[in-house]
């Protein structure tokens, strides 16, 4: 009843016991260790059960924003279809469906992919840009991004000064731009 209304502690003392203020000491000092021990353990299991289910948010955002592709973008959607092969132990692929993967033109670091020299087995050289999915930081603006830039450079109207990207493959682990290939020139030239 005595914690029921609110007590910490409780001093049992016997018969003809006085209470001593060693008595009330030993008390608030045993409170104070509990309720310091008990915010203790308490922080922990908030500090687990935020880091679980920040980590589970994270997967659930970054499962809907590789759906978008396909859905509501101009990105095709992931195809499990397209053969893909890779080195093995890494990342680096060799082929993506019709499309071999050659020498490193540009490694423009995470986040922009890589630019290949290519080679399509019916239609011949082309360049080749791979964004691994794992390098992409998956927030939705770089989603979006990755999105605009591909309808831009499909759409965009034939020019001799201007590459055009072909198409755009999203195959398991990676984004990959298929674009055309205007060989060693450039504007210096």
């Amino acid at each position: 009843a005595l914690f029921e209304a609110g007590a910490d502690d409780v001093v049992c003392l016997l018969a003809g016991e006085r209470l001593s203020i060693q008595a009330v000491l030993t008390s608030a000092h045993r409170s104070v260790f509990l309720s310091q021990r008990l915010k203790e353990v308490l922080d922990k299991e908030l500090k687990e059960y935020k880091q679980t289910e920040t980590s589970r948010m994270q997967k659930a955002f970054r499962k809907i924003i590789l759906q978008l592709p396909g859905r509501c973008l101009d990105l095709p959607a992931e195809d499990s279809a397209i053969p893909v092969s890779s080195r093995e132990g890494t990342q680096k692929l060799l082929s993506v469906g019709s499309y071999s993967v050659g020498t490193l033109v540009v490694d423009s670091g995470s986040g922009s992919g890589s630019l290949y020299v290519g080679r399509h087995r019916d239609t011949g050289s082309c360049l080749l840009r791979i964004l691994p999915k794992a390098d992409i930081s998956m927030r939705l603006g770089d989603i979006l991004q990755l999105d605009r830039e591909v309808a831009i450079m499909t759409n965009l109207a034939s020019h001799p000064n201007i590459v055009k990207a072909q198409k755009a493959l999203n195959v398991r682990g990676h984004f990959v731009c298929v674009l055309e290939y205007a060989g060693c020139m450039h504007l210096q030239h």
